[in-house]
């Protein structure tokens, strides 16, 4: 699978105790906001989540890499 810089998104997360807030830019430069519940029965990682949400896709894994840096890999409904 081959990835283009319009594939790509970039995150912002602040993970606090009552919510977690999400920015997300697309590649093409569209920013979106969420602001999730940190802790909710309706999913298991608020972080994840809000990532999910904002590429409108399935994080198939996504990984903590420490600090404020996070890794998230993911497919469409059409598998790309």
């Amino acid at each position: 699978m081959t990835t283009t810089a319009k594939d790509r998104f970039d995150f912002w997360i602040d993970r606090g105790g009552t919510f977690t807030d999400v920015i997300g830019r697309s590649g093409d430069g569209r920013l979106a906001t969420l602001k999730l519940l940190s802790s909710s029965p309706a999913y298991p990682d608020a972080a994840v989540e809000g990532m999910r949400r904002n590429t409108q896709t399935d994080i198939i894994e996504a990984r903590h890499m420490g600090g404020g840096s996070w890794v998230a890999y993911g497919w469409d409904q059409h598998g790309r």
